[in-house]
């Protein structure tokens, strides 16, 4: 009879390690950085798969022109000459694809039941609304996208501090989530810091609703005020990160 409870507890943990392992191969699949990686990797395969053919058709005509053969040998370097060009445009698309600048990994999605849970799906949304309500903006509200998305990065990595304390908190038998002041802590400030966020996705919505078509002045000033004060909130939690200046060098 003690077999069944022990049958259940095992097969309970398989199941969430088999939740944890599908979270994170998910987790590499959104990584941006693998994704770039996966982007120029493809690129060098597409320039391989254009120049050997190229290659061997170069060889073929010239084969036909020495052989005696020049109407073949004629059309296999017109054929060449095609290949030539589209491998030096996939070379080209390579080589701009291997000059971005590899992003830094992105934090997984903290756990169901983590403190930090709640905040990151609010700047998930937030996220989202503001790429498109920028977007409609243009070229005015280029700075504010590049300030959001470092502040949305700080705020993540703010996340994964909280859900490494939990994790630490659980293995030692700790009280874990908010009642740890440790947690308690950054899951104020992490909370504060989306609350701006979402401040902000609120004043470019404003501002796109007023603007009717171009952004005007006004309407940028707070769009910039508020971008100011969600950089405020978040720096304090780069400074917090022992590897945030490191990366920044």
């Amino acid at each position: 009879m003690a077999r069944k409870p022990v049958r259940a507890t095992v097969t309970r943990q398989r199941a969430v390690d088999l939740a944890a392992g599908a979270r994170v191969s998910l987790a590499r699949m959104r990584d941006p950085g693998l994704r770039l990686r996966r982007r120029q990797r493809r690129a060098r395969w597409g320039v391989a798969l254009r120049a050997v053919p190229t290659a061997v058709l170069g060889g073929l005509a010239a084969q036909a022109i020495v052989t005696g053969d020049p109407i073949a040998g004629a059309c296999l370097a017109a054929v060449s000459a095609g290949g030539a060009w589209v491998t030096a445009t996939a070379s080209r698309h390579a080589w701009h694809v291997h000059q971005l600048p590899i992003p830094a990994p992105r934090p997984m999605r903290p756990p169901r039941g983590s403190a930090a849970r709640p905040a990151i799906d609010r700047l998930d949304a937030d996220e989202v609304a503001l790429r498109q309500l920028l977007g409609l903006l243009g070229e005015p509200a280029a700075y504010t996208a590049v300030a959001a998305a470092d502040a949305a990065n700080a705020l993540r990595q703010c996340a994964a501090r909280v859900v490494a304390i939990e994790a630490a908190s659980a293995r030692t038998s700790r009280a874990g989530r908010r009642s740890d002041p440790a947690v308690a802590a950054l899951v104020t400030r992490l909370d504060a810091g989306v609350a701006a966020h979402g401040r902000l996705v609120l004043t470019a919505a404003d501002a796109v609703a007023a603007s009717s078509g171009v952004a005007d002045t006004w309407a940028l000033d707070r769009i910039e005020d508020e971008t100011d004060r969600l950089r405020g909130l978040t720096l304090g939690l780069t400074e917090l990160d022992p590897g945030a200046g490191r990366r920044r060098r």
